[in-house]
């Protein structure tokens, strides 16, 4: 069977499989310049698992995690608690430490319950991996605001994330 070397240094895949990935690749680079190239949002919802600790209080949230990638730069990370308050890590810059990993620089905490949302100038981080492998991955966020400390982690399936292109606000 002939077998394919996507990058330098990575292991042979089968043809179909390189395929899938630079597939999923171009899809994912496309979406990311239409957002860009028209002022619009790309939203991209994970499935999996979810744990939200508040302060000491660790409790399971929602198993569904969206990122939303906005012009210019800022992007947000959103969860769910069970008891449907949506939390939001939100930061513009970042790094990355490897060819599969990204890091971004929290500068803004929100919180929406009961019809109310509060914001708040905040530090942290957040961490992820490439979900477009067709592997689990992680992804982390940890923010500290008003002597408060607040944090997730969200274990993606594996699945293909489900992405959307919207109008920017």
């Amino acid at each position: 069977m002939n077998r394919i070397v996507l990058f330098a240094g990575q292991k042979t895949v089968e043809p179909i499989r390189a395929l899938t990935l630079l597939v999923c690749i171009a899809i994912t680079i496309a979406s990311s310049a239409l957002a860009q190239s028209t002022n619009s949002v790309l939203t991209v919802i994970h499935h999996g698992k979810c744990w939200l600790k508040v302060g000491k209080k660790e409790q399971p949230c929602i198993p569904k995690l969206l990122n939303s990638n906005y012009p210019g730069g800022r992007t947000g990370f959103y969860i769910t608690g069970k008891d449907d308050t949506i939390y939001t890590w939100s930061g513009a810059s970042g790094h990355k430490p490897d060819s599969n990993s990204q890091v971004i620089n929290v500068d803004q905490f929100i919180m929406s319950a009961k019809g109310e949302t509060t914001g708040h100038p905040a530090t942290g981080t957040c961490n992820y991996q490439n979900p477009y492998e067709g592997k689990p991955t992680r992804l982390t966020c940890k923010a500290q605001y008003a002597n408060q400390s607040v944090e997730f982690k969200f274990e993606h399936d594996g699945s293909t994330p489900i992405d959307d292109v919207l109008p920017a606000p």
